[in-house]
């Protein structure tokens, strides 16, 4: 039996603070702050792995459904975006790999895109409904991210993020 993520984690964050760290020359401030940064990252990892299938999901799901709007308020989809509208819907799974869910993501994100443009290039009702789709779209998405990247703590309103878990019950 292999040991789990988080305990393989932990022992790599464990020998950055308790060795690698310390052993930096301290004049080598750049060293110093990268390692912390690497650190921090580590712990975030930690952090968001227990999600990341789950996160990958939602957002194959999300896109799908934006596809799926925009389709409607921009006439018949072409059969790429129609191909790719069912393959989210049969992609989301628990023995799907999670790169494959990130890849049919990143090719809806390039197809949602062409609608976009082509909608705006059409103007009046189509152009106005895009908008409105890609609007709720990013409002769900925007809360996502928040989420998943709270640990950074860059956040201008912490007070009104969500645990991760929270974030993708919501987006169901």
């Amino acid at each position: 039996m292999s040991p789990d993520f988080d305990l393989r984690t932990r022992v790599m964050m464990a020998a950055l603070e308790d060795v690698i760290i310390p052993a930096i020359d301290p004049k080598n401030s750049l060293a110093i702050e990268q390692s912390k940064l690497l650190l921090g990252n580590l712990g975030m990892m930690r952090d968001q792995i227990d999600y990341y299938h789950a996160y990958e999901t939602v957002e194959l799901a999300s896109l799908t459904k934006l596809l799926e709007t925009l389709r409607l308020h921009n006439g018949p989809a072409s059969p790429e975006t129609a191909g790719l509208i069912a393959a989210g819907n049969a992609a989301a799974g628990p023995v799907v790999a999670t790169s494959a869910l990130r890849k049919i993501s990143r090719t809806m994100r390039e197809a949602a895109r062409s609608i976009i443009d082509a909608a705006a290039a059409k103007g009046g009702d189509a152009e106005r409904e895009s908008q409105q789709a890609v609007l709720a779209y990013s409002e769900e998405a925007l809360t996502r991210e928040r989420a998943w990247t709270a640990g950074y703590g860059f956040d201008v309103f912490p007070e009104t993020l969500r645990s991760i878990p929270t974030s993708l019950e919501l987006a169901q």
